[in-house]
Parts: structure tokens; sequence; C-alpha cells
């Protein structure tokens, strides 16, 4: 699954990240579509600090973390960037 995330909201998601969190696209690119409601409560600290590094430009090192789609389904995913 593949989004991109710019700006506090999501600009860009693939086919198959709208399949597993079970989101139209327009839901998903909503002004109010809350990006971090679907990372699971334990991660979004963790998630959110790496977005910040990312943003400034630190090379951030691939890590897992869980997504909740609609229905509140849990998906383990390995978030890799190259």
């Amino acid at each position: 699954m593949v989004f991109i995330y710019k700006d506090g909201k999501i600009i860009y998601v693939n086919e198959r990240c709208k399949e597993l969190i079970n989101y139209t696209r327009e839901e998903i690119y909503a002004a109010g579509f809350d990006f971090i409601s679907i990372i699971a409560p334990e991660y979004r600290d963790a998630i959110m600090q790496k977005f910040f590094q990312h943003k400034i430009g630190v090379e951030v090192e691939p890590y897992e973390c869980t997504f909740i789609g609609k229905g509140n389904q849990r998906m383990e995913c390995l978030k890799c960037r190259r």
C-alpha cells in the first residue's frame, strides 16, 4: 500500500491502500479526514516523531506500525522508505 502524507493530510493513495483501509478516495482526500485516526493508538506518538524527522530531512529507518481501517480491522504494516 502506498500513500503520500503532506501538510497534515493525505494527498495520494494507491488502490491497494484504499482497499486495505476500506475508505473511498473521497473520504481519504476530504478536508476533515484525520489520518492519525487510522493509526493504532499505541503507534501514534512514534509515527508522528518519524514524520517530523522525515520532514526535516532525517533519514528514517523502516519501522512497523498498525493501521486501523473502517470497521476497526487492524493491519500490521512495515513502513519502508528508500
